[in-house]
């Protein structure tokens, strides 16, 4: 049941859907609730960046990367807009070319330095995150960065900074029954259940990874044997 496709993305009380997240240049970091960064921002597969943040920490007893937060800087902010809209529920809506609208909605948070940012976002600790940036940008000069960011991707953060909370934004679920060769959906033991059968994205065969098109093939392909399987049944 964990298989399913959901990127990194913001959400806003005025809609029902989330808006995925897509920079438009380098000058960004993500980091923790602690204000701690945790992963090669600009490695993450699209489709399972929710692997990432779906870390349970012990020691607080919660889910310290969720949400996460996106922080980035005056450049960044003015090379275009943070997100992608060409389809899906929130379509209708223009994003501002250099995210100033989203500024004034309240949206994305803005401050003069780290401490202050912190402080807008809520994170646990203001230091934390003054020492992470700095750490960064350190990482930025020597190329040597521990989450194996590339090094035309570290690129420091300068200027105003802006942080918005991210969260995992569902995309397709893929997970269900498992089923055998014949379509057949199998028992928690393994055995095929009597005259049961599954087909498509429910308990997909391509588990996790999500393979857009691939999916109509899988519905059309395995729908039809399973077809063909339960009509040939005789009791």
């Amino acid at each position: 049941m964990r298989a399913l496709a959901a990127p990194l993305g913001f959400k806003f009380p005025e809609y029902d859907a989330g808006f995925i997240m897509w920079m438009p240049a380098y000058g960004f970091i993500i980091v923790d609730q602690e204000g701690r960064r945790f992963c090669n921002e600009t490695g993450l597969d699209k489709y399972s960046m929710w692997m990432k943040l779906a870390r349970f920490d012990m020691g607080g007893l919660r889910f310290s990367r969720i949400p996460s937060y996106l922080i980035f800087d005056e450049r960044t902010r003015l090379s275009g807009p943070i997100t992608r809209i060409p389809h899906g529920a929130n379509r209708d809506y223009r994003w501002s070319a250099n995210n100033s609208a989203e500024i004034g909605r309240g949206w994305i948070a803005t401050a003069r330095d780290p401490v202050e940012l912190s402080r807008g976002l809520g994170l646990d600790s203001a230091q934390q995150l003054e020492r992470t940036l700095a750490g960064y940008n350190d990482a930025c000069k020597t190329g040597n960065e521990e989450f194996g960011r590339s090094r035309e991707t570290l690129v420091k953060l300068d200027g105003r900074l802006y942080g918005v909370p991210l969260w995992p934004c569902l995309l397709n679920t893929q997970g269900g029954p498992k089923r055998n060769s014949r379509c057949q959906v199998l028992s928690p033991w393994g055995n095929p259940i009597k005259r049961l059968y599954g087909a498509g994205e429910l308990g997909s065969i391509w588990g996790f990874l999500y393979q857009s098109g691939g999916n109509l093939g899988e519905c059309l392909g395995l729908g039809r044997m399973a077809g063909q399987y339960a009509a040939s049944e005789r009791s």
